[in-house]
């Protein structure tokens, strides 16, 4: 995940696997493995704070 825009915030992505709850990531190369066929929830926001904007949670599979 990059986040180029220079604001002194992270931009955030909340991922959630088969409905095991959130995980939450910034900025930096996160190196994930999941096995395939699982539920996959992704919303990505302009920041953690409570007046960030975020995606609407995005449904997929791994």
């Amino acid at each position: 995940m990059n986040d180029a825009f220079d604001n002194d915030r992270s931009s955030v992505a909340n991922l959630r696997i088969g409905g095991s709850g959130t995980a939450q990531y910034t900025n930096g190369f996160h190196n994930l493995s999941y096995s395939e066929g699982k539920d996959a929830d992704l919303q990505v926001c302009t920041s953690s704070s409570a007046n960030a904007v975020c995606s609407p949670m995005i449904d997929g599979h791994t």
